[in-house]
């Protein structure tokens, strides 16, 4: 998945950042990163502001 991608390249990514990337609505990426951190395969680590993302598990 492009997002998880993105995360491992840059864990400090905004979902602004993201969202320019991958040409998709703020929207669209906050609920792919709600459904990913829901089912154990990404995680916030920090702070809203200073946090950082770490990818758990790999998608196939």
């Amino acid at each position: 998945m492009q997002i998880l991608n993105l995360m491992k390249e840059n864990p400090s990514i905004t979902r602004k950042e993201i969202s320019e990337k991958l040409d998709l609505s703020e929207s669209a990426i906050q609920r792919r990163i709600t459904y990913l951190t829901n089912n154990g395969i990404l995680a916030r680590i920090g702070g809203k502001y200073s946090g950082t993302w770490k990818v758990l598990k790999e998608m196939l």
